[in-house]
């Protein structure tokens, strides 16, 4: 069989495992929060009720929720349908990608960055949703495919049907995403050092055309640009960020990344000379560098966006860049090459557990999960949205609950204690996803349900199914308790008052003498460590008008100050004066403390209100990482 022949099965053999990989799982794995999103922003009547409410919103160009606004009114909101668009852009993504390096170098370098390309977890896990990421992946190869063979025709005869597919990859990539726009920019500016004064006309006019084409979203971009963040939810860029993510993309393996790092040095110390070797390789790494720098400069002087996803537009280029340094002495052992980097990222992909994982929090298994649990049971249910969750819910056989929405607002707390205290049932569920969770849900929940029943942990979510009785087990490990009632030894006298209290014979009455409560100071030395701790300050208190700025305080202190601190105000469980209620603040531990840090809990009170304070607790319990299973 010759070279040619060869070849091209091995890239029919690559395609169908690339096919393969990304049909695994597709219909089972639940939605996301950003898919359920865009379906539940596509749910208007007309397109201009879902440009002002669906998009405007939004942080991205029109041009996928348009699609997704189409393509829901023609097949429906079927996960499996919404998502075929998607995945098949991500399979056709790796065709150009071929393309584009046969062009360039080889055939050889093609299928490299083909099997590297089809075995990243990163890629696979961002393609595999319908979102704007392996869309614009295609419509960034499918620009610069169109781009190169209508500057870089060795024939000369440059036909215009390479113009076209350049403008129009360069157009959808403008309504895509902002990034991918960031990439056609780079893209068309680069061509202007290439382009032959024959040619140089009409890409121009190509390049105004794009441009022009983005006119109808001005409009949306301004009111985007309004809310003074375009990502404000994310957190500023680590400085490793671009070592994370080349670790990432290799998908975390130690021996494929060392593979690669082998192939690379090789490469460059016996290289296989090529004309325009460098020219390539410039370019790539150009496009790529350009993009990070983009997004992570915004990130560090604006507003936080950059992601890993965000360099999947230009992450096809660094495959290429990487696979272009072809060792001299590797030439004549294609085939062995191309097996063991296809073994290897296969196995490195599998033994990564990308497959039993779900990577966006789950909506569909805590739909299933909660309609699992006992007719008649009190279910809290706290999600970003609650269509998200009625679109899973709703399609099951489910029984008669009473649930209670995404708990985050004044009163909150209240009208869940007051649930709890009149709920007569044995079990009470609790379940989240992708959601802000405050512990204080789940403490409030335990006053009265102390035991698990039953816990199923998932990529940031989880079901609880709690109880009163034995039945279960404890729920989240207590390793540090501290409780006062005011009658025991060691409270200072001056604090305790019996006109009135709770349980025993004293509370501590607070009133405009005293700016803070008795107080607990422990040192974290002291308290077990475990990967994810939390302390809950919890207190009885009574008043007759309701106390408007005091708060109780978690804080945590060095020698110096309190470096982070959590409070709830009385509003958040209170409602009228004239009886005890239980109030509670919780507080995650810092990731990092140091020795000689204390845990400290106390009531603040700048406005000198009058309230008394009774079964003051401090517990600190340990609970698992939402972001790993």
């Amino acid at each position: 069989m010759d070279l040619k022949n060869r070849n091209t099965l091995l890239l029919f053999f690559v395609l169908a495992i690339s096919f393969v990989l990304h049909f695994i799982n597709l219909k089972e794995l639940s939605l996301s929060n950003d898919e359920l999103s865009a379906i539940t922003r596509a749910r208007y009547d007309t397109f201009s009720e879902m440009i002002v409410n669906g998009v405007y919103i939004d942080y991205h160009p029109a041009g996928i929720q348009a699609f997704i606004y189409y393509w829901i009114k023609i097949f429906g909101d079927n996960a499996f349908l919404l998502r075929l668009p998607f995945v098949l852009c991500a399979f056709a993504s790796t065709i150009l990608l071929y393309q584009i390096c046969k062009k360039w170098y080889n055939e050889f370098v093609g299928l490299l960055s083909v099997i590297a390309f089809t075995t990243c977890s990163l890629v696979l896990q961002y393609t595999q949703i319908a979102r704007m990421y392996s869309t614009g992946m295609f419509f960034c190869l499918l620009a610069a495919y169109g781009w190169t063979y209508f500057l870089f025709n060795e024939e000369g005869t440059r036909k215009m049907k390479y113009w076209w597919v350049w403008l129009i990859g360069s157009i959808l990539c403008i309504h895509n995403h902002y990034f991918s726009f960031a990439f056609a920019g780079i893209l068309g500016l680069s061509g202007l050092f290439f382009v032959k004064k024959i040619d140089l006309k009409v890409y121009l006019i190509g390049g105004i055309v794009a441009l022009v084409s983005f006119i109808p979203e001005l409009k949306i971009f301004q009111e985007q640009m309004k809310t003074g963040d375009i990502g404000g939810w994310l957190a500023p860029p680590e400085k490793t960020f671009l070592l994370d993510f080349f670790f990432t993309i290799f998908n975390n393996s130690f021996w494929l990344l060392g593979i690669t790092v082998i192939w690379l040095v090789l490469g460059v110390i016996y290289p296989v000379k090529s004309v325009n070797t460098w020219r390539w390789r410039f370019l790539s790494i150009f496009w790529f560098t350009f993009v990070f720098l983009l997004a992570y400069l915004y990130s560090v002087l604006g507003h936080p966006v950059i992601q890993f996803s965000t360099l999947l537009f230009v992450l096809p280029f660094v495959f290429i860049f990487i696979f272009s340094f072809i060792p001299r002495i590797l030439m004549n052992h294609q085939l062995v090459v191309i097996s063991l980097f296809l073994v290897v990222g296969l196995y490195s992909l599998i033994a990564s557990g990308f497959y039993s994982k779900n990577h966006f929090g789950v909506f569909k298994e805590i739909a299933e999960d909660v309609n699992e649990f006992p007719e008649n049971v009190p279910v809290v249910v706290n999600v970003i949205n609650t269509a998200y969750f009625d679109y899973y819910y709703t399609k099951l056989d489910t029984k008669p609950r009473k649930i209670i929405f995404k708990l985050e607002g004044p009163k909150d707390y209240a009208r869940l204690l007051q649930i709890v205290d009149t709920c007569t049932a044995d079990e009470f569920g609790f379940a989240w996803t992708n959601s802000f969770h405050p512990y204080e849900i789940q403490e409030v929940i335990q006053t009265k349900y102390p035991f698990l029943k039953s816990k199923k942990i998932y990529f940031n979510a989880t079901s609880y199914l709690y109880s009163k009785t034995e039945g279960g087990v404890k729920a989240d490990s207590v390793i540090y308790t501290y409780f006062n009632n005011y009658d025991l030894g060691d409270v200072n006298p001056a604090n305790a008052n019996s006109e009135i209290s709770y349980s025993g014979k004293n509370s501590e009455w607070m009133d405009s003498t005293k700016l803070f409560s008795t107080s607990v100071k422990q040192s974290i030395d002291e308290i077990p460590d475990a990967d994810v701790r939390y302390a809950t300050f919890s207190a009885k208190v009574y008043f007759d008008k309701m106390p408007e700025k005091a708060s109780l305080v978690i804080a945590f202190d060095d020698s110096t100050h309190s470096y982070q601190y959590h409070n709830s105000i009385f509003t958040d469980y209170c409602i009228e004066g004239g009886k005890w209620y239980t109030i509670m603040t919780c507080g995650e531990f810092p990731r990092k403390v140091n020795k000689g840090d204390k845990l400290t809990a106390y009531f603040y009170n700048p406005g000198g209100e009058k309230f008394r304070i009774d079964d003051f607790k401090l517990i600190v319990r340990t609970a698992h990482d939402p972001y790993k299973k």
